[in-house]
């Protein structure tokens, strides 16, 4: 569709074969659609977003998040390229995205807290008869937690690490659960009450409801151990090769209401506030995609961000 250069992608040290994906479309997608090489290359780009908007929607809708209400973050090599179509199919008006993209799982995993998560299936109903069982559980993740630590932090690693305590509920009969974040072991005679009524409120905030006097059951005890990372953020940086755009348009697909456009292509650091798509944003490590109904932005930190109309 013309939306990647395949001779720019690492700065040219990493060419794609777009005369072979031609090829295949050409041969076996296209003519058993009845479609031209455009149109199935398009398809194929929509049923990837489609996927990638049900993964969100796990997440998001499901849980009773509405995800309208928030910003699309987009990074990786190739979540630039598609984040404008799941934005748009998600209802989503803004896109963020962070400086040098396609580094910024790295970026995260050097600079992230060292974080181990610890489970055990615990179903029972969720009453005092449960409270023995349950506190034993938590004792042995902890100690769990605290033995697989160890191995991956250095000196005074215990002095550093925090633990979060999680309890899985449900009402009895509900097919998902809500984690109850609870820091005093399970042995407190209030101990029912206090996350039961923290059980409720969430549900409420979540689904927009609770069923009070309903039996609720528990589904699985879980605890989280993390250690600070030993790298602060504001200390690494990505200085990408020099790179330069090798011309200033090309021609790209944008679906059948718009067709074939010659469309303008900026590098990431000349981008003017304002300015609107069909635009392709070529960087060393990725390429933005910005359709006819966008505009783009400069953020402050050299990211750039997406707005619909």
């Amino acid at each position: 569709m013309g939306y990647i250069n395949p001779k720019h992608l690492c700065g040219g040290t990493y060419p794609l074969n777009s005369g072979e994906a031609e090829k295949a479309l050409a041969s076996d997608i296209a003519p058993a659609l009845g479609l031209d090489i455009l149109e199935a290359a398009y398809g194929i780009y929509q049923l990837a977003n489609a996927r990638m908007m049900r993964a969100i929607i796990s997440v998001s809708s499901e849980r009773g998040r509405d995800p309208r209400k928030f910003s699309l973050h987009a990074f990786g090599g190739a979540g630039p390229v598609h984040a404008a179509g799941v934005a748009k199919g998600l209802g989503m008006n803004c896109i963020v995205i962070p400086p040098a993209p396609g580094v910024f799982s790295a970026f995260g995993l050097l600079t992230g807290n060292i974080e181990r998560h610890f489970s055990r299936s615990f179903s029972r109903p969720w009453d005092k008869s449960s409270l023995a069982e349950a506190n034993s559980i938590i004792d042995d993740l902890e100690s769990e937690a605290r033995s697989t630590m160890s191995l991956w932090a250095g000196k005074d690693w215990d002095n550093e690490l925090s633990i979060n305590r999680l309890l899985d509920l449900q009402y009895d009969g509900q097919g998902s659960s809500l984690s109850i974040a609870f820091r005093e072991n399970l042995n407190s005679p209030t101990s029912v009450e206090k996350i039961t009524a923290l059980f409720e409120t969430l549900h409420k905030e979540t689904f927009g409801h609770f069923l009070p006097q309903h039996p609720i059951r528990a589904t699985s005890l879980r605890l989280i151990a993390s250690i600070p990372a030993s790298i602060e953020p504001n200390k690494v940086s990505f200085n990408a090769p020099a790179f330069k755009i090798s011309a200033t348009s090309r021609p790209a697909y944008w679906g059948p209401n718009h067709g074939l456009l010659d469309t303008p292509i900026e590098s990431l650091g000349s981008i003017r506030n304002g300015l609107r798509g069909p635009i392709l944003i070529d960087s060393y490590d990725t390429t933005i995609v910005v359709p006819p109904d966008a505009w783009v932005e400069q953020n402050p930190n050299a990211g750039v961000t997406i707005y619909f109309d």
